[in-house]
């Protein structure tokens, strides 16, 4: 009883709804055509805005239009670098330091002098070429980053976050694959 209730309701609505079906059919194509049209114009390439940023860190990021984003790469990538090439230079010279004083020529002399043995400064060696090397890691990452962040960006561009979610119920005829016209409900999702 409640399914040929609900059938009947149904195809009331269909047929009460037929013609405004057809109006709307065409101006759903005229704001088709217009949203394709802008999409089109405002749609950022992802791939485009990655070859950029991996040209030139930050510039993916000016491609997509945050320019407040490029400060911020080239502070990340330029502290990351800034390290990396400290830890180096310690590096070196604490490794000359090291050669100095394992060396049996008493004309080499170490910049410290007395005060750092030969366990130190292997220790101190050792953890400015690991702290370097992390850097130089860290200096990869940052980058692929850079580039990641520009793709998602230029994905994310024509995503809309309007607070308009919405169900649209309405009542419909479609054509069974045996050609018989057959009363529906369209649901409209609107996001």
């Amino acid at each position: 009883m409640r399914i040929k209730l609900y059938l009947t309701v149904i195809i009331i609505f269909a047929f009460f709804t037929l013609k405004a079906q057809n109006d709307s059919i065409i101006v759903n194509k005229l704001e088709l055509d217009t949203v394709i049209t802008n999409f089109s114009e405002n749609t950022k390439k992802p791939g485009r805005a990655a070859l950029f940023s991996a040209i030139l860190p930050g510039a993916g990021q000016a491609y997509n239009g945050s320019y407040w984003k490029v400060p911020v790469v080239y502070t990340i990538l330029g502290s990351v670098v800034y390290f990396a090439e400290n830890s180096n230079r310690q590096y070196k010279r604490y490794l000359k330091a090291y050669i100095a004083v394992t060396d049996t020529l008493p004309s080499t002399i170490s910049e410290f002098g007395e005060n750092i043995n030969e366990e130190e400064l292997l220790s101190y060696k050792e953890t400015y070429r690991r702290n370097r090397d992390l850097y130089y890691i860290f200096t990869f990452i940052v980058y692929g980053l850079n580039i990641v962040e520009a793709n998602v960006d230029a994905h994310f561009s024509d995503f809309d976050v309007n607070d308009d979610l919405s169900l649209k119920i309405n009542p419909s005829i479609i054509k069974s694959y045996d050609g018989k016209i057959v009363p529906a409900i369209n649901l409209g999702f609107r996001f």
